[in-house]
């Protein structure tokens, strides 16, 4: 009889087929917890205030709001050197207002060491 089921293995989650007790495939799904970017858009002026907030869930997309491990935060823009701050959540969420007086593309990463977990990344554009 075929079945298919997911397992977690330390931090990792995987997708395994099997008929009755034999496992015939396993595949990687992700990790059990990973970074949510909501509430942003990827356009802006110079000088306005983007909002942005991150949020710890599972690998099911629920929110995990017992987390309150540090979320490390990255700048890129091109010719600079990359910005960084931390951010400590509350309830699983943490937010900072991003703005730039400089033109161009910017990338933002954000990532929790200690958890292992997916890091999530944000491209903005600024006019």
């Amino acid at each position: 009889m075929y079945s298919q089921d997911y397992i977690i293995e330390d931090i990792y989650v995987y997708k395994v087929e099997k008929d009755r007790d034999s496992i015939f495939s396993k595949s990687f799904v992700g990790m059990t917890v990973k970074i949510v970017v909501t509430g942003a858009k990827t356009d802006l002026n110079m000088g306005e205030v983007l909002p942005i907030q991150v949020e710890y869930r599972d690998w099911q997309d629920n929110p995990l709001p017992d987390i309150v491990t540090p979320v490390f935060v990255t700048v890129k823009h091109s010719g600079d050197e990359p910005a960084t701050l931390t951010l400590t959540p509350t309830d699983g969420k943490a937010e900072f207002d991003f703005i730039s007086n400089a033109k161009g593309a910017f990338s933002i990463n954000f990532a929790s060491v200690e958890l292992g977990c997916d890091s999530a990344v944000f491209n903005v554009e600024v006019k």
